[in-house]
């Protein structure tokens, strides 16, 4: 679950009704046999809360905030407005089936925002990646809901009521009973539960957390030590623009490029030329790491240049940012800097340690 989108979800409560702010969001899952899966989500807004922003929003007279109540309001008429507890809510229920694990994990990963989702018959392991520590994201630390309280007329008391109530839980129920799971999760027989409010975020500081159920006898999360697997590039190694991919036997919990989040599989050319470094973790908490260099630019030949004929000595240099692995004329090694004065034709091969190659053909006439 990145802290980004669930945070702000949070604090924005309903002003952002559009982009996924929720009082109470609810992911069920049903995992079957043979990649079967049921996904139903269900969403809770305030209402007398939604109301209320909206009713300030209405009186801005941007542009922009007129769009926002225009979209809000498209969407909460399609929602369904329910009473639980004397409250009154918009609530949106929707459930999507799935007959392979792996668009049932992409629905999990997306909806519940984790960095990495791994889905079998016996198991569900779920991985959440914080670039910073979530301390700061709790009820007590109220100066980061500054423009909520003042713009939108909240208390501080109405405050803090209003963020306690707020959840995000999900359950995944299995066909046979739970065998193994984390310390975050509820245990009810066959179902395992999480659930996520503004303080218990604030536990969670920066790094990989990973939950996970199992119904199998020996738990393969706890038993595996075999660290993911990076194709593509190798440690201190120089590439021109290629496919990188990257696997594990239980599963990727998380990718990350310089410390940002990748993709499982992605294009170098993604990036900026230059070093990168590469750490996969697997649910296990497994790690690789993996540092190379990425050039896509052919080296730099001077002193002569293709197609041109001399008639005087020539001196040729070549150079490459990253490093030359192999330089030639006519076939043979030669040093940047060497003079040619004999008459002929000529050709120039520069070759960097990322395998691109500058070719220049050249003649000497006296």
């Amino acid at each position: 679950m990145k802290k980004g989108k669930v945070v702000l979800s949070m604090l924005l409560i309903l002003v952002m009704t559009i982009c996924g702010g929720c009082a109470t969001s609810d992911v069920e899952v049903k995992i079957g046999t043979a990649g079967n899966v049921s996904v139903t989500e269900t969403t809770l807004l305030q209402k007398n809360v939604v109301d209320k922003v909206l009713s300030v929003m209405e009186k801005d007279p941007d542009a922009t905030a007129a769009m926002v109540v225009k979209n809000c309001k498209e969407e909460l008429d399609k929602m369904e407005k329910v009473t639980e507890d004397g409250v009154e809510y918009y609530k949106s229920t929707e459930t999507k089936k799935y007959t392979s694990y792996g668009a049932a994990e992409k629905e999990l990963k997306d909806n519940v925002n984790l960095s990495g989702v791994n889905i079998g018959a016996d198991h569900v392991y779920m991985a959440m990646y914080l670039d910073q520590d979530a301390s700061d994201y709790n009820v007590g630390n109220l100066s980061q809901y500054e423009t909520l309280i003042n713009q939108y007329g909240f208390t501080t008391e109405e405050t803090e009521e209003l963020l306690r109530a707020v959840t995000a839980k999900v359950s995944i129920s299995f066909e046979n009973p739970i065998t193994y799971c984390d310390d975050a999760a509820t245990i009810q027989g066959k179902t395992a539960t999480w659930t996520f409010t503004q303080d218990s975020l604030a536990n969670y500081g920066k790094g990989l957390h990973v939950f996970y159920a199992e119904t199998m006898t020996e738990s393969k999360i706890k038993t595996d030590k075999t660290a993911p697997v990076v194709s593509g590039v190798a440690n201190k190694g120089y590439y021109k623009n290629k496919s990188v991919k990257v696997k594990d036997n239980t599963g990727v919990a998380v990718v990350l490029v310089d410390g940002k989040q990748a993709e499982e599989s992605f294009k170098l050319n993604t990036y900026a030329q230059g070093k990168r470094t590469i750490v996969a973790y697997d649910f296990s908490g497994n790690r690789k790491n993996v540092t190379f260099t990425y050039d896509n630019t052919k080296p730099t030949v001077s002193g002569v240049k293709n197609k041109i004929t001399y008639k005087k000595a020539v001196k040729i240099k070549y150079a490459d940012k990253y490093g030359v692995k192999a330089a030639t004329l006519n076939g043979k090694k030669f040093k940047s800097g060497k003079k040619v004065s004999k008459k002929g034709s000529y050709t120039v091969k520069v070759t960097d340690k990322a395998g691109n190659s500058t070719v220049v053909k050249f003649k000497i006439k006296k």
